[in-house]
């Protein structure tokens, strides 16, 4: 018998890559898992009828020969399906691999793995489809476009590439109904979901940790509920942390479930959360524990995350050095020429100490010009409010300059000296992964 299988707890790109596995392996049995994320719920109960999945139970007693396996590379989480095989992954024949958990180590011998930098799993089946010039069904087309839609978060997680906006596209093209994709994926739509939200947001906790900003929230319920991961999209759009972190204590089943998002890469939430027996992406992780855990579990929580977390991009790491500064007692003529030699808009003014004292720009110096004061000293004209950053001012410090701020340069002070400047286009290409000295 050869099978296709997911990830135990499906999510909605795991359902998207098994109906898109079933084209390109048509005489396989598509085997779905008997836990489904509860976001994923929505797509199983509208296409009922219509997908062909089968329960692992018909996998008693048959000698499995071949295994596709998408959106895992990690044998604990297709262990389900084998279990009721009896029968172990790696004695099966011949394993593919199709996964995008690329900070995952496949520990699934002799398998043939495909896998790629790229934000959702579907897109790599997309991929192979187009190469082989197999089409499909509007409604499964609808399927697998909700998977890239999920596991992107709607093309703005940095995970996204080029490659999911191609297979998005070619979705579309085969049918894929955009309204329809749009209600599996809108997060707070549940009564139960909204009282969750007001609960973690009325014990949220702001930690400034290595310079990231940091939200962790502890709160406790009877039972698991359906929806949690998007009540945590939505923190995440409302206060716009670098990271948040859930912790759910449920006391049915004595369990605590602890849920991350981060919208930086060097936040990574998969490895902040393995110590857990955590698994996910870079940006979207979860763990779950066989333990009910109290709220004094965010002080050793927050401690992991001290340990472990990378130190938070500042202004002292970004910044150029050896910065072109002009005297006070310059004149706006020495001014013109220099800022023409050095070809700068503007520069920062310092004393006779080296201390900054104000910034003069072409803008200033045309004022001058236009009152036939060229003599003057730069002092006079020179702009004397200046925004400055210090060594430690946080890429937060930084963004929320840039964003609020008509400023394209911002000098970087200790101790009253020009010690470097952090221009928007340093700003721009640290966004961009262009970083620039950066350790």
């Amino acid at each position: 018998m050869n099978i296709i299988v997911g990830h135990s707890n499906m999510d909605l790109d795991c359902i998207g890559s098994l109906v898109l596995a079933g084209y390109l392996y048509p005489d396989y049995t598509v085997i779905r898992s008997r836990l489904v994320h509860p976001v994923a719920k929505n797509v199983l109960n509208l296409y009922k009828y219509y997908l062909k999945f089968n329960s692992g139970k018909i996998l008693k007693g048959e000698h499995i020969e071949k295994v596709v396996i998408v959106d895992t590379r990690t044998s604990n989480r297709v262990k389900e399906y084998f279990d009721f095989a009896d029968y172990s992954i790696n004695d099966v024949e011949e394993v593919i691999i199709y996964d995008h958990h690329e900070a995952d180590s496949c520990d699934i011998e002799h398998a043939i793995l495909r896998t790629e930098q790229i934000g959702a799993n579907v897109s790599i089946m997309v991929k192979e489809l187009i190469k082989k010039d197999i089409e499909i069904s509007p409604e499964d087309a609808t399927i697998a476009l909700a998977g890239i839609y999920s596991d992107t978060g709607s093309f703005n997680f940095d995970s996204t590439t080029p490659d999911d906006f191609t297979a998005a596209s070619w979705l579309i093209s085969q049918g894929a109904q955009l309204k329809i994709v749009r209600k599996f994926i809108k997060p707070m739509k549940e009564e139960a979901q909204i009282d969750i939200f007001h609960q973690i947001m009325n014990r949220l906790e702001v930690k400034k940790i290595l310079g990231n900003y940091i939200l962790i929230s502890f709160i406790e319920l009877p039972a698991q509920l359906p929806g949690i991961g998007a009540v945590v999209e939505k923190i995440m759009d409302v206060e716009n942390p670098d990271a948040f972190f859930l912790v759910v204590a449920i006391k049915k089943g004595n369990q605590t479930l602890i849920i991350g998002r981060s919208q930086n890469a060097s936040v990574d939430i998969h490895k902040l959360l393995l110590p857990y027996g955590g698994g996910g992406h870079v940006l979207a992780a979860s763990a779950k524990m066989k333990e009910l855990k109290d709220s004094s579990f965010i002080n050793e929580f927050e401690w992991q995350l001290r340990y472990s977390l990378m130190p938070s991009v500042t202004a002292g790491s970004l910044m150029t050095k050896g910065v072109f500064t002009i005297n006070e007692n310059a004149t706006l003529l020495d001014a013109s020429l220099f800022l023409e030699e050095i070809a700068h808009t503007g520069c920062p003014v310092v004393n006779k100490s080296d201390e900054l004292v104000g910034v003069i720009t072409l803008r200033d110096i045309s004022k001058g010009r236009m009152s036939e004061l060229m003599q003057s000293p730069v002092k006079s004209f020179m702009a004397r409010n200046v925004e400055v950053f210090t060594m430690d001012s946080s890429i937060r410090d930084i963004e929320k300059t840039f964003f609020s701020k008509n400023i394209g340069h911002i000098p970087v002070v200790t101790h009253g000296k020009v010690v470097g400047i952090v221009t928007r286009q340093d700003f721009l290409d640290y966004i961009n992964g262009k970083e620039k000295n950066v350790s």
